[in-house]
């Protein structure tokens, strides 16, 4: 489920990606101007990357701790 939502992430991104591009060409006949705007969904998700590495590892530390008991 983690893999699917991870490659979902990446098709959203790089299709917001090239539409942003193809509408900025067809609009205003020029080249694209990539701005801090452009990349905030890349670095949104590296942050959702760390995030589920972090719920991963305290699964693992609940499963570990019901062992115990």
């Amino acid at each position: 489920m983690i893999r699917l939502n991870i490659l979902l992430d990446l098709v959203s991104i790089g299709l917001m990606f090239f539409y942003y591009v193809e509408q900025l060409k067809i609009k205003t006949s020029t080249e694209a101007d990539y701005e801090l705007g452009v990349f905030l969904p890349l670095i949104a998700l590296i942050f959702l990357f760390l995030a589920m590495r972090g719920v991963k590892h305290d699964i693992k530390l609940i499963r570990s701790a019901d062992r115990l008991r």
